[in-house]
């Protein structure tokens, strides 16, 4: 996890944006956020997030943006602003 507030990406970086759908699925909540910081198994991410960070790196690029993991979705001001920068 890199946090662009404290130090701006440099270079290219693939996002993805998705329906959700009503299947749970692993998002980013103020009660994980810590957790987050530190590590995401990939065994906790949904196929579809894996196949992303796998295309992501046979591309070449360094860094992948997905919503319900980049936008605390639980803070309605993160949940706006990171829509901003999408």
């Amino acid at each position: 996890m890199v946090e662009t507030y404290e130090k701006p990406i440099e270079g290219e970086y693939a996002t993805l944006s998705h329906c959700w759908g009503k299947s749970p699925h692993l998002r980013l909540l103020w009660e994980n956020c810590t957790q987050f910081e530190r590590s995401i198994k990939l065994s906790q991410l949904q196929r579809v997030y894996r196949e992303a960070i796998e295309i992501t790196l046979r591309l070449g690029v360094s860094y992948l943006w997905i919503d319900s993991l980049c936008i605390c979705q639980d803070d309605k001001q993160d949940w706006m602003e990171g829509q901003q920068n999408v």
